[in-house]
């Protein structure tokens, strides 16, 4: 069902819409699961369910095991996963 951008709210933006940055707009000292739940929270999750969520996301794409590794240490690759 589409919709013209001007009739979503701020909250569907959030929902509907990606950005995909160049150079990946990570937090630098956050770790990856931190950078994956924050969007999440800022969408409405619980911080509980962003976390779940994170991690979810993180194993999907190759990346269990490196929840706990700051972004700043992570390869070009890894970042941009």
């Amino acid at each position: 069902d589409l919709k013209e951008l001007k009739e979503l709210t701020v909250k569907e933006r959030a929902q509907e819409i990606g950005i995909v940055f160049q150079d990946w707009q990570l937090f630098p000292l956050l770790t990856a699961l931190d950078n994956v739940a924050q969007p999440l929270r800022l969408s409405g999750l619980s911080a509980e369910d962003a976390q779940t969520r994170a991690q979810q996301l993180l194993v999907s794409f190759g990346m269990d095991g490196y929840e706990d590794a700051i972004s700043i240490r992570l390869s070009g690759g890894q970042q941009q996963r």
